[in-house]
């Protein structure tokens, strides 16, 4: 979730597992810049990285009520460790669902993808099923090194209700 957490950036045995999602992106944003060229290295100035802010893009109806995410140092450094708490609480279990990931930097796209919940949160500590009840994660990382400029980016959780799909969360 570094690269997520940096973007824009998602328990008890239920909580978001941030580790997961930030491999996850890492591995989304190489890719990326492998397909044009580049890598997370090459051409990038690492002095001027910094972490932005987290924010809850959701809607009031998001299956995810009360979501905070806070990080801590709040601007860490490349190479720094920082925390991320995620506290959110949800009304119903989450058995299956969709995640997508969006990535621009210094707006051009890099990433544009949709994947399987549940199969990326599977080798995390808070496999599928999600909740109910209040959802808890206090993760460490590394900030990452080697990229530079404006990273931005979306990850959305979706799931089945009524043959609907309906937003778990947005951050």
């Amino acid at each position: 979730f570094a690269i997520a957490v940096v973007a824009c950036l998602a328990a008890s045995a239920m909580a978001l597992d941030m580790s997961a999602v930030q491999a996850k992106f890492r591995g989304l944003v190489a890719e990326g810049l492998r397909k044009q060229g580049r890598s997370l290295r090459a051409g990038f100035d690492v002095e001027r990285m910094s972490l932005g802010a987290v924010s809850n893009c959701g809607q009031a109806d998001d299956l995810a009520k009360n979501l905070q995410v806070s990080v801590s140092p709040a601007n860490p450094q490349p190479g720094d460790t920082y925390e991320t708490l995620t506290d959110y609480d949800l009304d119903v279990q989450v058995t299956s669902g969709k995640a997508y990931y969006k990535a621009t930097l210094s707006g051009f796209p890099i990433v544009n993808q949709q994947d399987d919940l549940c199969t990326d949160l599977k080798d995390g500590t808070t496999p599928c099923p999600l909740g109910p009840g209040h959802v808890h994660s206090d993760d460490k990382s590394t900030m990452p090194t080697g990229v530079h400029g404006a990273l931005s980016s979306t990850m959305r959780w979706t799931t089945q209700i009524d043959g609907a799909e309906k937003e778990i969360l947005c951050l």
